[in-house]
């Protein structure tokens, strides 16, 4: 649930920001099958895959420093979290 709002929230946010997110969402919402949801769904997948790309080069190239920030990240959950 807190994952639909956060998403829906960046959707409103990116709506009021860019002209072009505002009409992709308007034609949504009337229904309007013809739009250019699917070439925007396909290039952020293109995008998704790029960056777990670069992740994964990233974590070849630096192993020690990656770890180091799964632990950071996990001890600030811990932090948080108590």
């Amino acid at each position: 649930m807190l994952s639909a709002g956060s998403l829906l929230a960046l959707i409103t946010g990116m709506s009021i920001l860019n002209a072009d997110v505002r009409v992709q969402v308007a034609n949504i919402m009337a229904g309007d099958s013809n739009g250019q949801l699917s070439a925007m769904a396909f290039r952020a997948q293109s995008y998704g895959h790029e960056l777990m790309k670069s992740a994964a080069q990233y974590r070849a190239d630096n192993g020690p420093m990656v770890g180091f920030g799964l632990v950071a990240v996990v001890l600030a959950f811990l932090m948080f979290k108590t």
